[in-house]
């Protein structure tokens, strides 16, 4: 579908976008990852390139290529930890038991500190990231009626990414353009929507955390914690 922001495609059907989970994440046998400390700054070594097999790399490296280009621009001294390069907002999001490997355009960076050279050189240079977002003072959304909504401010590349969430009538896609609205990423266990469905009465159905969450790939490690992990929040 066009996108609002590029004119690209980059709203996909919601059935389609579905049908890639939970294997887009996961990684292929090729697949090798380096798991960085997110309260150093990275190792003085070349973040590993994507995997010549799917084309896909770990989210630590990706993150580690960020500060790269960001300390390369100013943006960082190069002495601030991993998580200072922001937030980094995956497309789709959606409830992960282990951290994902990146395909190519599947990353949007929230950021308080990234500049415009750097921003432009990040959608240019690391394959994985789609757009760079600048975060501002406020929260993006409505707070006050009488007000004009406060929003980020996208540098380079598009913000559009979708979100998916878990319910017991089945996940609901919502795509949203990431400068205009706050970040609301979807958990496994999500009290707002059970909430909901209380006060409707949604009819059981089919367990789809376990469709959304899916099987432990065979060859990846098991990583204590979260996705995303609360350093890069």
């Amino acid at each position: 579908m066009h996108c609002p922001v590029c004119g690209h495609d980059c709203v996909t059907d919601a059935r389609k976008l579905l049908q890639t989970l939970p294997g887009r994440f996961a990684p292929c046998p090729d697949c090798m990852g380096l798991i960085y400390d997110k309260r150093l700054p990275p190792p003085d070594i070349s973040p590993a390139e994507p995997c010549p097999s799917c084309g896909k790399r770990f989210i630590d490296e990706v993150c580690a290529d960020i500060y790269r280009v960001m300390a390369g621009e100013g943006d960082l001294a190069g002495t601030e930890p991993l998580a200072a390069v922001g937030t980094p907002l995956i497309h789709p999001g959606f409830a992960m038991r282990l951290a994902p490997y990146l395909p190519p355009g599947s990353l949007i960076l929230l950021s308080k500190k990234v500049g415009e050279r750097a921003a432009g050189r990040l959608v240019a240079e690391v394959p994985e990231v789609r757009g760079v977002v600048r975060a501002g003072a406020g929260t993006p959304g409505i707070a006050d009626t009488d007000a004009e909504p406060a929003t980020h401010t996208l540098l380079a590349g598009c913000d559009v990414r979708a979100d998916i969430f878990p319910t017991r009538a089945g996940p609901v896609v919502v795509y949203k353009q990431q400068s205009a609205l706050h970040v609301e990423f979807p958990r496994d266990h999500n009290a707002k929507i059970l909430t909901l469905e209380r006060e409707i009465g949604a009819a059981p159905a089919p367990d789809v955390r376990r469709r959304l969450l899916g099987r432990r790939h065979p060859r990846a490690r098991r990583r204590p914690g979260r996705y995303p992990p609360r350093g890069l929040q």
